[in-house]
């Protein structure tokens, strides 16, 4: 579903991949065919174009994961991410979650100051590679 929303985003060149693991694994479907929730922000304007995503599932009974979120590249420093995520968070809020957690890439500087300016807090730093 990623890519049909952004292949700007997530595959710019077809020929150069993003992402080391290419496989799309049985397990790794069936787990957001039965567990993943999808939001579409979409720009009702411009012929309801694909705006942001956002996916994500919850981890226990109090706390929910944004695995992704995103921004079209066209509609990216307009102050629109905050919006959307305020959204998210208000429909967290309604089903009783009280907390959202998600990962950055430490290298990701912009996202991190925009989730600091927002009042995130951001817990740890790491590094992982899935290179076998």
């Amino acid at each position: 579903m990623i890519n049909e929303l952004f292949p700007d985003v997530y595959q710019r060149d077809e020929t150069q991949s993003f992402f080391k693991d290419q496989s799309s694994s049985e397990a790794r479907k069936r787990y957001y065919e039965e567990l993943g929730d999808f939001f579409v922000f979409r720009d009702e304007s411009c012929g309801n174009r694909v705006m942001g995503m956002a996916a994500g599932t919850i981890l226990d009974w109090s706390s929910y994961n944004f695995r992704n979120i995103a921004i079209h590249p066209d509609y990216q420093n307009l102050g629109l991410y905050p919006l959307f995520f305020d959204l998210l968070a208000e429909i967290m809020k309604s089903y009783g979650l009280k907390r959202i957690e998600g990962d950055v890439a430490p290298s990701n500087q912009h996202h991190l100051h925009v989730l600091n300016g927002m009042g995130c807090v951001v817990s740890s730093l790491g590094h992982a590679s899935r290179a076998l």
